[in-house]
């Protein structure tokens, strides 16, 4: 990492410290964090991803599964294996215990529970929960892979977490037992920090039958070999930007692929990219 990469990393990070100790209007603090998070994508982890990265680099904002709403999710995928993990954010302000007390807060309790109950929710609707994903889940030809999900809370902040060796038990204990990868709000600028590598991604609202660009925070690799003009909706605004980074608009809307350099393909550049990984490994063996 170079200088310049380092002093951006830190000014990201002091502003997001700003953000946690910031006291917006009553009911907007939540909100307000999580817009700087989907300006800021790169401080979210990488660590319950399969080789490191999002798919196709999208994050989704208010992923509304069902009658469930988490505050975000994302995409993972291997060979035999998708990943999709459910994120919630809770309030910088709370506390993981009562005050003077080993008994945890009522606000830690009840999200938690709020996480159980998705948890059952999605075990008995994972028909449901795969039609909602289908589009998302490209290649066409690994949608019968199965799929695994995980859980995610953001919660309080690393001196009340962390105060004695008790407390990171008891929450350690809570997070094996539910399943949940529970971490303060400082384990995010803590991790991001320590990570040499760190990628934007593109935020996106998704109702399982369509996409939009909520924030289009980096260059689409993928978008538009995979999806039409129905599937994927632009903005006039962000036409322009794609635009100017050089993508075939025109093309794309008369129904064309596009590839990594958003030039028009012959093909499905994807799936040939797919197909010349596929003879590659097969040579290596």
């Amino acid at each position: 990492m170079n200088r310049m990469e380092n002093e951006q990393k830190i000014l990201i990070v002091n502003q997001y410290q700003e953000k946690l100790s910031s006291t917006p209007e009553q009911g907007q603090k939540e909100q307000s964090i999580q817009d700087f998070l989907e300006r800021n994508t790169e401080l979210f982890s990488e660590a319950l991803t399969y080789k490191n990265y999002f798919h196709q680099d999208i994050l989704i904002s208010k992923c509304p599964v069902m009658d469930l709403k988490s505050d975000y999710a994302y995409l993972s995928k291997k060979s035999d294996e998708w990943k999709i993990v459910f994120g919630e954010l809770e309030l910088p302000d709370y506390n993981f215990f009562r005050k003077g007390s080993g008994d945890f807060t009522s606000e830690f309790n009840h999200a938690i529970n709020q996480i159980r109950q998705w948890k059952l929710r999605i075990k008995n609707n994972q028909n449901e929960v795969f039609n909602f994903f289908k589009l998302l889940l490209q290649p066409e030809s690994m949608r019968e892979n199965p799929i695994v999900f995980e859980f995610e809370l953001i919660f309080g902040r690393s001196e009340d977490k962390n105060k004695t060796a008790e407390r990171l038990r008891l929450i350690q204990s809570v997070s094996q037992s539910e399943g949940i990868v529970i971490k303060s709000f400082d384990t995010i600028s803590n991790d991001f920090m320590g990570r040499r590598e760190n990628t934007r991604k593109n935020v996106i609202s998704y109702n399982g039958k369509s996409i939009r660009y909520k924030h289009l925070n980096t260059r689409p690799t993928w978008d538009f070999a995979l999806y039409n003009s129905e599937q994927l909706i632009v903005s006039p605004e962000q036409r322009k930007v794609l635009v100017s980074w050089g993508y075939d608009m025109n093309s794309w809307d008369l129904g064309k692929k596009l590839g990594q350099n958003g030039k028009v393909s012959p093909e499905n550049p994807f799936e040939g990219m797919l197909r010349k990984r596929n003879i590659s490994s097969t040579k290596s063996n």
